[in-house]
Formats: structure tokens, sequence, C-alpha cells
């Protein structure tokens, strides 16, 4: 069954969450005595147990909705709710906007994996046969999330500063082209191809701009001035530059659609 890029792009941006998740255990990280969210009164140890827990959730429910498993949806939900209660920052209201932000991204998420008429149909309708899993679509699969590696690791690399803007520059060219063009080439459905990897582009486009944004207002918030942690500038040209291609294959797999193209996705 054809899934809804809308779909695939939320899947998209869960696989970025959690590897931003796995970020949190570099090798800078005290694991267990560093708080990880700020103006909760959980202590550290605490917040690193949740984290934990949201991260296999989020590794789940990625996989779910890939899938189309109808119970993943409601899943996430909890977690996120319990998540957030558990981290609500009652003891320093500074945190309070970079909190209440992500929040509001996640509820229009939710709404649509709730409400959104081709979401619901793929997920109560969708045949156990369309959801079985083959070879071609299992390769296909692990092309797609190296990519979305791939793009996670150059982005949050240039945004932080521990990449080096030129080297990420190649590094799209280099890595993560060949890994999107191998993902087709496994898929050999120029439609599907084209669907998919224009809902990896745009989904990594809006967790990068909530990313961005919720990073902005936490530093205007929390230190009342930037803290030169990030590049703003370098970081957006790249989000720039995801969204321009997001949008052409976006209007290319419209394009296919109007020819009468194969677009039924190939699992």
């Amino acid at each position: 069954m054809k899934r809804p890029p809308t779909l695939a792009a939320l899947a998209y941006v869960n696989v970025l969450n959690f590897l931003t998740m796995v970020w949190q255990f570099d090798k800078h990280a005290h694991i267990g005595s560093d708080p990880i969210f700020f103006g909760t009164v959980l202590n550290p140890r605490l917040q690193w147990d949740l984290l934990n827990v949201v991260m296999i959730g989020t590794l789940v429910a990625s996989v779910g909705l890939f899938r189309g498993w109808n119970w993943v949806r409601w899943m996430a939900l909890v977690l996120c709710v319990i998540g957030y209660v558990m981290i609500a920052p009652f003891s320093d209201a500074r945190a309070i906007p970079a909190y209440v932000f992500p929040m509001i991204g996640n509820a229009l998420s939710f709404a649509l994996l709730f409400r959104m008429p081709s979401i619901v149909h793929y997920f109560t309708v969708a045949t156990k046969k369309d959801k079985a899993l083959t070879v071609r679509g299992a390769a296909t699969a692990l092309f797609m999330l190296l990519a979305a590696f791939t793009v996670h690791s150059i982005v949050m690399g240039v945004f932080r500063k521990t990449l080096v803007v030129e080297i990420a520059w190649i590094g799209t060219a280099v890595f993560l082209t060949p890994l999107l063009l191998l993902s087709a080439l496994a898929r050999w459905n120029l439609a599907v191809s084209v669907r998919e990897i224009s809902a990896l582009l745009l989904g990594a486009v809006l967790y990068f701009a909530n990313l961005f944004a919720a990073s902005f207002i936490d530093e205007r918030f929390r230190y009342a001035a930037s803290t030169g942690r990030f590049d703003w500038t370098q970081g957006g040209f790249l989000v720039v530059a995801l969204c321009c291609a997001g949008l052409a294959l976006a209007l290319l797999a419209s394009h296919c659609k109007r020819l009468g193209m194969p677009d039924h996705l190939a699992s």
C-alpha cells in the first residue's frame, strides 16, 4: 500500500530525534551526573534513566510508523505525555518557553497521526501483505536509514561546531547523494523513490527547523544572550539546501503521479 508522504516525513523526524538522543552519550558526557533537562525536579540519574526509556520507545515508534503498526501511535502518545510531565520545569520558569515550543510541535504531529485521513487509512486498512518485508525493502530501508544518519551527522556537526563546514558540504556530495541513489536503485521504482527521498529531506527540514528554534528560545530565555555554542548561519544554509532539494523532489513526485507512473510502496 502507498505510504502517505506526511507519515513518512513524521517517521523520519522520529528517527532523527532518536539519533539526537544517542548524541547525548558522547565521550564528553558525564552519564548519570550531568543534568539533561533544564528546570526539572528530577535528579540527573533519573533524567538519564528517563532518556534511556524514551530512546527505546522512540526507536520502536520509528519502526512502527514505517511498518504501519496501529498500536504504536498510542504508545508514542503515552510516552510523550509521560515524558513531558516528568521533565516539566517546575524549578525554573526560564525553561518554560523552550519546554512549551517543542510540545506544540509534538501536538501538531500527533494531530496528523490521529486525524489526517490518509494516515488513519494507512494504519487501519492496510493489509498484512502490503506490510510484509522483502529483501528489496530491507535493502532500501537500510540505505534510507544510513542517509538519515548522514543528514543528522552533517547538520548537527555544523550546527554544534564539531564539523568543518567544507567537510560537511563535501560529505553531502560524497556520502548522502550516493546513499539516496542506492536506495532508489534498490527500490527500482522511480515514483516511490522520489516520494520517499523527498519525505526524508523535508522531514529533516521540519526536525532541524524545530530544533534550531527551540535552541534559540532556550538561549534567549535561559542565558538572555547567545552563548556561541551554535553556528546558526551555516546550519541554516544546510537546512535551506535540504528544503530546496526536498521541494524539488516533491514536485517531481507530483509530476510522476500525473503521468500515471506506478507508486505502490515496495516493502
